[in-house]
C-alpha cells in the first residue's frame, strides 16, 4: 500500500503500482528499449487480471517516451480490458488517460475531454495526487489542442504548484516541459527557452537520458527559430549523441530532419540530404508514417532545388501512398504542391500554375472543415459542462423539495422551485451563450495575432503577405520591410523581462498609429517585425519607416527607465520579376537589415 499525501491534512491509502514496473520506469529514462525488452520477457500467464492491466499500461508508457503513438494506443486499450471499473478504479483511470495521451498524439484525442475530467474528478474526491497530475498533464494537452491555452495554462500552473520536486511519476519538472510546449505551440520561443532550460538542468542532474534528449531537440529547435544558428545546431548534435548512446533511433531522426531543415535553408544541400536519408531508413524501420511523409516531402523539394528532378518525381511517388493514412490530413494539399514545383522546375509553368490554384482550394476547404471541428469540440465541450451543471442543479431543487415538504404544501413547493429552476437555467443558458461566443472571438484572436503587441503574429503576416502577392499585379507596388529592435537583449538583461515586455508593448502601438491602410504588421521573432506595405511609392515607404525609427528612438520619453536607449534597424525590398515570392522578397529585406545592423545600427538599408 502507498500513502498519498494532498496537503490537505488527510492522507489516503490507495491500491499502488507493482514496485517492479516503477523500477522499470526509472530505467526508461535512461534505457527505454531495454525496459521494453524486460517486460517482453515477464511471463504474464500466471498473473492477476490487475497485474496484466498494470503490465500494459507501463509498457503503453514506454511506447509514448519512444514515440510509437500507435503501439501506445493499442497497449492501453488491451490493459482495459483487464481492468474492472468497480474494483480497480484508479488504475482505469490511468489506462483511460494512456489511451486519450496516445490518441492526442495522433491528432485524435478531442473526444477525451470528459473522461479525463472524470478521472480529475474521481482523483480530486480520493485524495489521489499521482492520478490528479496525470488528468491535469493530459487535459492541458486537450486544451493546447483546441488553442484554448489560457485553459491550458492554469492547468499547468496548478499541476506545478502541488507536484512534488522528486519523484519516478510526475514531478514539476513534467509541468515545466509542458508549458514551455504551450509556448512552442504558440511561436513563442523566446518564452519558451527558459523553461526548457530549466528542464534540461533537471533531467541533467538526475542523469536522466531520455529526459535529456529531448530537452535538447527543443532547445536546438527553439534556438534555430530564433536565428541562433550556432547554439541550435550545437544542442541538436548533443541530442543526437545521446538518442544514438540510448538506442532511441527515432530521436536520432526527429533531431536529423530539424538539421536537414537548417541546411536546407542554408542552400547547404548534400548536408541536408544525408540527414534526410538516414531519417527516412529510420521511420521506415519504425513505421512511423507521418514522419516518413515528412522525410519524403522535404527530400522531394530539396532534389527540385538541386535541379535533380528525377530523384524528386520519385520521392514524391514514394510519398504518395503514405497519404492514405487518416493522419495525413494535408498529405493530398503537400502532394499537389509537390508536383506544382516539379511542373514548375520543368518549365511547365501553366500546368504548375493549374494544380496551385486547385490546392489553394483544397487547401482553405479543409481549413475551413478543421476550424468548424475545433469549435464543434469547444462547443459540445461546454456544453457537457451546462449539462452537469444542469443535473447538478435538479439534484438541489429535489433536495430543496424535500426539505419544504413539512412546512409547505406539494404544488407549492413545486411551482416555487420550478419558477427557480427556469430562471437559473435560462440564466445559465444565456451565459455559456455568451460564453461560446467571447471563446470563438478569443481563439480567433489568439490563432491570428501577438497578445503583447496586439499585431499579428508569424502565421497570419506570412499567410497575408502571400496572398498580397499572389494578387499582386505588374502595376503595383509592394514592399517588404524586415524591423529589429537594436541590442534587445541588453534592455532584458539590465532592466528586466518586465520592462522588455513594456518596450515591445509601445513598440505595437507605434506601428498601429503609423500604419494602417494598405499596410500589415507582424511580431515575428521576439524582437523582430515584418511589414508588407502596398499601393505607395518608394519614397512614401521610406518616409513611413523613418517616421517609425524616429518614433523608437523617442520611446524613453514615454518609458521611465534610467539611460533606456531603444533604436531600429530596417530593411526595405519592392517585390519585382526576380523576387516575387515570399521566400525571395524575405530573403532581399532580411540581408537589407542585417547590413543596418552591421553599418551602426539605428538606420534603414533600402535593397
Amino acid at each position: 500500500m502507498l500513502i498519498i499525501w494532498t496537503g490537505l491534512g488527510h492522507p489516503a491509502e490507495v491500491n499502488s503500482f507493482d514496485p517492479t514496473y516503477l523500477d522499470l520506469l526509472q530505467m526508461a529514462q535512461n534505457k527505454p528499449n531495454d525496459a521494453i525488452d524486460q517486460l517482453e520477457k515477464i511471463d504474464l500467464a500466471d498473473f492477476s487480471a490487475n497485474q496484466k492491466a498494470q503490465h500494459h499500461y507501463f509498457k503503453s508508457i514506454f511506447y509514448s517516451y519512444l514515440d510509437y503513438p500507435n503501439k501506445a494506443l493499442e497497449t492501453a486499450e488491451k490493459g482495459l480490458s483487464f481492468v474492472n471499473k468497480q474494483e480497480q478504479p484508479w488504475l482505469y483511470h490511468h489506462l483511460t488517460l494512456e489511451k486519450i495521451n496516445a490518441m492526442t498524439s495522433m491528432g485524435k484525442g478531442l473526444n477525451g475531454f470528459n473522461d479525463a475530467e472524470k478521472a480529475m474528478n474521481w482523483a480530486q474526491q480520493n485524495n489521489h495526487l499521482q492520478l490528479y497530475l496525470n488528468s491535469l498533464f493530459v487535459l492541458s494537452n486537450l486544451y493546447i489542442q483546441i488553442e484554448d491555452y489560457y485553459k491550458a495554462l492554469d492547468l499547468v500552473q496548478q499541476g506545478y504548484e502541488m507536484a512534488p520536486e522528486e519523484g519516478i511519476e510526475f514531478i514539476k519538472a513534467d509541468f515545466s516541459s509542458q508549458l514551455s510546449g504551450i509556448y512552442i505551440s504558440r511561436n513563442e520561443f523566446a518564452i519558451a527557452l527558459p523553461y526548457l532550460e530549466e528542464v534540461y538542468e533537471h533531467e541533467k542532474s538526475k542523469n536522466n537520458l531520455l529526459g535529456m534528449t529531448v530537452s535538447l531537440y527543443e532547445l536546438g529547435r527553439a534556438h534555430l527559430a530564433l536565428e541562433n544558428h550556432e547554439q541550435g545546431i550545437k544542442y541538436l548534435h548533443e541530442s543526437i549523441a545521446i538518442s544514438e548512446q540510448i538506442q532511441d533511433k527515432q530521436g536520432t531522426a526527429y533531431a536529423n530532419n530539424e538539421l536537414a531543415s537548417h541546411y536546407i535553408e542554408k542552400e547547404e544541400y548534400p548536408k541536408a540530404e544525408t540527414l534526410l536519408l538516414n531519417s527516412a531508413e529510420i521511420f521506415i524501420q519504425s513505421e512511423n508514417i507521418y514522419l516518413l511523409f515528412d522525410t519524403y516531402y522535404q527530400l522531394s523539394n530539396l532534389y527540385i532545388d538541386m535541379k535533380q528532378l528525377d530523384q524528386a518525381e520519385a520521392y514524391i511517388e514514394l510519398a504518395r501512398p503514405l497519404i492514405a493514412s487518416e493522419q495525413h490530413k494535408y498529405g493530398q494539399i503537400s502532394i499537389n504542391r509537390l508536383e506544382a514545383n516539379l511542373l514548375a522546375a520543368k518549365g511547365q509553368h501553366d500546368q504548375a500554375f493549374d494544380i496551385l490554384k486547385q490546392t489553394i482550394k483544397q487547401q482553405g476547404e479543409l481549413e475551413a472543415k478543421q476550424s468548424a471541428e475545433k469549435l464543434h469540440a469547444i462547443r459540445a465541450h461546454y456544453e457537457l459542462e451546462a449539462k452537469n451543471r444542469e443535473n447538478e442543479l435538479l439534484s438541489n431543487k429535489n433536495e430543496l423539495q424535500e426539505q419544504e415538504i413539512d412546512r409547505k404544501t406539494q404544488q407549492n413547493i413545486w411551482l416555487f422551485s420550478l419558477l427557480i429552476a427556469l430562471l437559473v437555467i435560462t440564466a445559465l443558458f444565456v451565459y455559456f451563450i455568451v460564453k461560446l461566443r467571447k471563446q470563438t472571438k478569443k481563439l480567433h484572436y489568439l490563432a491570428n495575432y501577438d497578445e503583447l503587441t496586439g499585431l499579428r503574429n508569424r502565421n497570419n503576416t506570412i499567410t497575408v503577405i502571400r496572398r498580397e502577392l499572389h494578387n499582386l499585379s505588374e502595376h503595383d507596388n509592394l514592399f517588404l520591410v524586415m524591423v529589429d529592435l537594436d541590442h534587445f537583449k541588453k534592455i532584458n538583461d539590465r532592466f528586466g523581462h518586465v520592462l522588455g515586455d513594456k518596450v515591445l508593448s509601445y513598440f505595437g502601438e507605434v506601428c498601429m498609429q503609423l500604419f494602417k491602410e494598405n499596410t500589415f504588421v507582424g511580431r515575428v521573432g521576439g524582437e523582430e517585425f515584418m511589414i508588407c506595405i502596398t499601393g505607395k511609392s518608394n519614397q512614401e515607404v521610406y518616409d513611413l519607416i523613418e517616421q517609425l525609427r524616429i518614433k523608437t528612438k523617442q520611446m524613453p520619453e514615454h518609458i521611465t527607465a534610467p539611460d533606456l536607449e531603444v533604436s531600429i534597424s530596417a530593411g526595405i525590398c519592392q517585390a519585382d520579376e526576380n523576387r516575387n515570392t515570399f521566400r525571395t522578397l524575405h530573403k532581399c529585406a532580411d540581408e537589407a537589415m542585417y547590413q543596418a545592423k552591421n553599418t551602426g545600427r539605428n538606420r534603414i538599408v533600402v535593397s
